[in-house]
């Protein structure tokens, strides 16, 4: 199982900066937002540095979760990490260094576990992205099926090989982890950051492709 249900000791979301020492943090920041940009630029081994990073996302949420009054049961915490990931990835340019990478992260979670909470009472609204493992949506209905083609092309050749697998063959995460031998988490990081490439890339102005 991919989260342990243990009740944990409470995260450090800031690890790796001591009491007490400014610009040691800031010195760790920088470097965090280096390793974001270099993942933005597909840098193979930032990528695999941040897939690393993320594995504190099931322990910043069973942490949360452990502390809530309404805690959610072991499937729900796993749709949580899914919708974690997936905000991350959207947001990923939006990570200014201002802070530890995971103290960026822990937000998120904290975030995206409230949804969950309001989503499990009998009158919570569930959105389209509440569950992360069904394949997300590629394009806009009516996109133009060559055009799509042409961009799953432009990706990286390992996104472009998750994607295919969960869209086109629909297999899950696990199943296309076993299949690429390759842990279910990095599978997961490569998805979510090809849907964004892949969709950034569509809206994109067609001189510009």
């Amino acid at each position: 199982m991919f989260l342990s249900r243990r009740d944990p000791a409470e995260p450090d979301p800031g690890a790796g900066a001591g009491a007490g020492r400014g610009a040691d943090r800031r010195r760790d920041w920088r470097a965090d937002l280096a390793l974001v940009r270099g993942v933005i630029g597909g840098e193979a081994a930032a990528l695999e540095s941040l897939v690393a990073r993320l594995q504190c996302v099931p322990r910043f949420l069973a942490y949360l979760d452990g502390r809530a009054q309404q805690r959610l049961d072991e499937g729900l915490l796993e749709d949580v990490v899914q919708d974690v990931l997936a905000t991350i990835w959207r947001r990923l340019d939006s990570f200014r260094g201002d802070a530890a990478l995971e103290t960026w992260v822990f937000r998120i979670c904290e975030f995206q576990l409230r949804n969950a909470q309001r989503r499990a009472t009998p009158r919570g609204i569930v959105s389209l992205e509440d569950t992360a493992e069904p394949a997300a949506p590629i394009a806009e209905p009516g996109a133009d099926r060559e055009l799509l083609a042409l961009g799953i092309e432009a990706l990286a050749a390992d996104d472009a090989a998750v994607l295919r697998l969960k869209h086109y063959e629909g297999l899950t995460f696990a199943e296309i982890a076993t299949k690429l031998r390759q842990s279910p988490n990095t599978v997961k990081t490569r998805y979510y950051r090809a849907l964004e490439s892949l969709r950034r890339w569509l809206r994109r102005p067609g001189e510009e492709r």
